[in-house]
């Protein structure tokens, strides 16, 4: 089986040499990702974009080349390489009925774990989900005009 290959537009929205000149600009992850083998850079950038894409809230074509689009799927492959551990751990106890647990002095409580709130906010403008909020209005009550 051949080694995986980012195709910006095909399975991918960012480059690794763009991956490398963003993290290059991120506080704490600039070591963290030089270090890292193009082989891992890979696999990370292509799982973000399956992630991605997995959670059916994004209308989201390869051909996108919106700069959050691209920093996006940075973050992501991001939030994979430093939380997906424990992210998949939580989603499994979760998955299996538990909300709280408690280890000596330690308790936590597990609610829903979903996709990242800051990566969905990132790709909104790719929601396909209808906002069950009401917009905000403000309305000037003050009177501007002058009387005769």
């Amino acid at each position: 089986m051949p080694a995986p290959v980012v195709i910006v537009g095909v399975n991918s929205w960012t480059s690794i040499a763009q991956a490398d000149d963003y993290f290059a600009a991120k506080y704490g992850a600039a070591t963290t990702w030089a270090a890292l083998s193009s082989t891992e850079k890979t696999q990370l950038l292509l799982s973000a974009a399956r992630w991605i894409l997995q959670q059916n809230i994004f209308d989201l074509p390869w051909s996108a080349t919106e700069e959050v689009v691209r920093q996006a799927q940075c973050e992501a492959a991001w939030f994979i390489y430093s939380y997906f551990g424990e992210y998949e751990k939580r989603r499994a106890l979760a998955a299996g009925g538990v909300s709280s647990f408690k280890v000596m002095d330690f308790s936590e409580n597990l609610g829903e774990v979903t996709f990242p709130a800051f990566l969905e906010s990132m790709l909104a403008d790719y929601s396909t989900v209808a906002s069950s909020h009401f917009p905000r209005v403000q309305r000037d009550l003050q009177d501007n005009t002058v009387g005769e």
